[in-house]
């Protein structure tokens, strides 16, 4: 029954028409339900498709996130705990190495080209490599941020310590008047005629070379002058002065000497002796003469270079 009432209801759409017609009409006609069934087929398929790329590219992110918090906090432990020469020759050469294996990488698989068919593994392995190098180039840059400071801060240390060491031997070397001073003190005093008596440390070979370098220039001035190399003081340095009750015309001339001293470059303290001084030298500090007392040097001092 069914079978004939379909073959009426054909008869039925195809009265009237031709009969290829008529024969195109049926094949539409049961191809339709076909066609609607692939398009939800596809609609599906593609929800499916895409559900999928979702879920892949939601958990490479997520390992992505992991694998840059991992980094990080591996780094910052490891800045807090090392010191910090071993933690940047442990970070160059981290990079160096990422460089190293990325430069290989890529020089393997350039020897190497991709296979039919595994193209995208190819790019994808060639992909890692090129990070490498990526990653190993911006870790020396950030390496540069350190090293550049650092380089600086030693070349300042290093002229910092050529310098105390040049002020050492300054220091140690024995006190003697170089020719230019000679002269210039004789130039100095030889304006106005005196007289000063020139005292050095007993048993000290220094203090002894240093007071006869200025005897001959203070004689050379046309100055009288009166050696005395038995001194016994403790004191360190060179001193100018007269004894307790001298004139003043005396102590003027002292100071004379001693502004002259200091023209040329030596150091001196205007000083009047005293009674303990006066037992300290033979013969003994008389007042109304000025003198010239050369004391023992100075020990070095030892600065320590700022950081």
């Amino acid at each position: 029954m069914r079978r004939a009432s379909d073959s009426q209801s054909a008869i039925v759409r195809n009265a009237g028409l031709p009969i290829n017609l008529r024969t195109q009409s049926d094949v539409v006609i049961t191809r339709i339900p076909r066609m609607s069934n692939i398009a939800h087929f596809c609609r599906d398929l593609w929800n499916v498709i895409a559900q999928k790329i979702k879920t892949k590219m939601h958990r490479i992110t997520i390992k992505v996130i992991c694998a840059t918090l991992m980094t990080i906090s591996a780094v910052v432990l490891a800045f807090l705990l090392l010191p910090s020469l071993w933690f940047w020759v442990c970070w160059e050469i981290l990079a160096a190495g990422l460089v190293a294996l990325g430069c290989c990488g890529e020089w393997y698989m350039f020897l190497n080209p991709a296979k039919k068919g595994h193209e995208s593994h190819h790019r994808r392995k060639e992909l890692q490599f090129i990070t490498a190098v990526a990653i190993g180039v911006f870790m020396e840059f950030l390496a540069l941020a350190h090293a550049i400071p650092e380089a600086i801060r030693l070349q300042n240390q290093v002229e910092a310590l050529h310098n105390e060491n040049l002020r050492l031997i300054k220091e140690i070397a024995p006190r003697r008047l170089t020719g230019e001073q000679k002269a210039a003190l004789s130039k100095v005093l030889s304006n106005k005629f005196g007289a000063v008596v020139i005292v050095s440390s007993l048993m000290d070979n220094e203090s002894a070379d240093f007071a006869d370098d200025l005897d001959s220039a203070i004689r050379g001035a046309n100055w009288q002058t009166l050696r005395i190399r038995n001194h016994l003081g403790n004191r360190y340095g060179v001193f100018v002065g007269t004894f307790e009750g001298t004139e003043l015309p005396y102590a003027i001339e002292a100071k004379r000497l001693g502004d002259a001293l200091i023209s040329i470059g030596i150091s001196c303290e205007i000083r009047i002796f005293n009674q303990s001084d006066k037992t300290k030298t033979t013969p003994v500090f008389k007042p109304d003469m000025p003198y010239l007392v050369i004391e023992h040097k100075p020990p070095p001092t030892f600065n320590s270079p700022s950081k």
